[in-house]
């Protein structure tokens, strides 16, 4: 129970906890060897006022959750969505713990782009992946996202549009073009009828001094998505595994 009180206590002295239809994010941490990352999701329904938090645990190396998400709402009108996140914490420990998620281990944050942001849904990201290399070309990162129509997802009949699914590419260095990093075959259910999405922010996990050599560095793109709600986009949070090409020699 160690690792669930810690993020417990991270928690209970976080300053704010807004409401929103754009649910925040919370990095929840990885596992020692960045085989695995944790997530939550949480906030207050518009129009219910009812406040929810959903947990997420991904298998890097399979893209897949580690276990069955945790999704809690209570029925109930709340100021914020404290006790939503204490309720899925407390059901989510078993997965978090089989995974060795530890709240020290939340990497370091090269990009983000908040949804409180005038520009709009960020579709490229530009970043180094050390403070080091911010001010050498060959080792700068562009990841560029774009949607495309797909079966799939939870829409409603009726509905005008329909679900989209995204696609991620990415460059290193001045003249390398792009490869292609992620695909989506399909739109799950989950997603309810996703047709917006947007790069939140990209993760870098770094081993620990005493980690072993198998241990590698992993990098997470965070993906923000928002799909037809009551009171307009509802937006949601999803994480994909990144393999970032490595830099030519040369410029």
């Amino acid at each position: 129970m160690r690792i669930l009180l810690a993020i417990l206590l991270v928690l209970t002295s976080a300053p704010h906890l807004r409401a929103a239809m754009v649910a925040d994010f919370r990095n929840l941490g990885f596992s020692p060897d960045g085989r695995h990352f944790a997530f939550m999701e949480y906030g207050v329904q518009d129009g219910s006022g009812f406040p929810f938090a959903n947990i997420f645990v991904i298998d890097l190396d399979r893209d897949a959750w580690a276990g069955p998400p945790v999704r809690v709402l209570l029925e109930k009108e709340a100021r914020d969505a404290r006790e939503a996140m204490r309720a899925a914490l407390r059901r989510a420990a078993p997965t978090l713990e089989r995974a060795g998620i530890s709240p020290l281990l939340t990497g370091r944050e090269l990009f983000h782009a908040p949804p409180t942001e005038g520009t709009g849904p960020a579709i490229t990201a530009t970043f180094s992946g050390w403070p080091w290399q911010r001010s050498d070309p060959r080792w700068r990162h562009v990841l560029r996202l774009s949607t495309f129509p797909l079966p799939g997802g939870d829409c409603d009949p009726h509905a005008t549009e329909g679900a989209r699914g995204f696609a991620l590419d990415a460059r290193t260095g001045t003249t390398a073009g792009f490869v292609r990093l992620y695909t989506d075959r399909r739109v799950p259910p989950s997603r309810h009828c996703p047709t917006v999405y947007a790069i939140d922010r990209v993760i870098r996990y770094m081993p620990p001094r005493d980690a072993s050599r198998d241990t590698a560095v992993r990098d997470v793109a965070v993906i923000r998505y928002g799909y037809p709600a009551f009171e307009g986009l509802d937006e949601r949070y999803l994480a994909v595994p990144l393999a970032l090409p490595e830099p030519r020699k040369g410029r």
